[in-house]
């Protein structure tokens, strides 16, 4: 299990199941908010879980920065949506989440966006 305390938005969670029948690595996620909220989740088996591609293995670390990246492409559906009077619905990534986690995602982009970015520095 991966965790990734992001300062003053929460925590993201992932955690590796191993393969499916079309040997893509599962992982379920979770998304906690500053006091200890479960604002949404993956869990195994929902349908929600984060896969990966084919044949691939990523660590949870790096499940971690794919999360964040999914998160901060919701959140930019979310200001669309919000800047543009347009149901989430109708956006390209606005449904990625459930309207909790896509809202948490909003409010948190900046924090969001920082995510991974001290691995890519290296």
């Amino acid at each position: 299990m991966a965790t990734y305390e992001i300062a003053g938005a929460g925590t993201l969670i992932t955690a590796s199941a191993g393969r499916d029948s079309e040997r893509r690595t599962v992982f379920a996620w979770s998304v906690v908010d500053t006091d200890g909220t479960i604002v949404g989740q993956g869990a195994l088996g929902s349908g929600d879980e984060m896969r990966s591609g084919i044949d691939q293995d990523p660590s949870e670390d790096e499940m971690i920065s794919t999360l964040a990246s999914f998160l901060g492409a919701a959140a930019e559906s979310y200001g669309h949506a919000m800047r543009n009077r347009t149901p989430l619905e109708d956006t390209e990534n606005g449904t990625l989440f459930g309207p909790e986690v896509t809202e948490w995602a909003y409010l948190n982009s900046d924090e969001l966006a920082m995510v991974g970015a001290d691995d890519q520095e290296d």
